[in-house]
């Protein structure tokens, strides 16, 4: 949480502590659901869940999301938090531009 506070403190503040638990704790559920383990990665999910809605994994705005997400070789699971992360910056410099 203080790391999202520190990124993001106007967002965690109209949110609120309890809500941002809630947050959390739902996201580290739904990572471990698609086998995002490790603390970083983690926290990526996270991140995107927060920035782009919790259920960013199912949105059709976001296909991008789920086709990552879904990936199940494991080559694939190791890279997948990182492939998140660069295809969400890619999505979100689309959407500034």
């Amino acid at each position: 949480m203080a790391q999202l506070n520190e990124i993001f403190p106007e967002k965690c503040k109209a949110v609120g502590d309890a809500n941002m638990r809630l947050l959390i704790q739902e996201g580290i559920k739904s990572a471990q659901y698609y086998k995002i383990l490790n603390q970083h990665d983690v926290f990526i999910y996270i991140g995107c869940m927060f920035i782009l809605g919790s259920g960013f994994d199912t949105d059709p705005q976001f296909p991008w999301a789920t086709a990552i997400l879904q990936e199940k070789s494991a080559t694939e699971q190791y890279a997948k938090a990182n492939k998140l992360y660069n295809a969400a910056m890619a999505s979100l410099e689309q959407w500034l531009a």
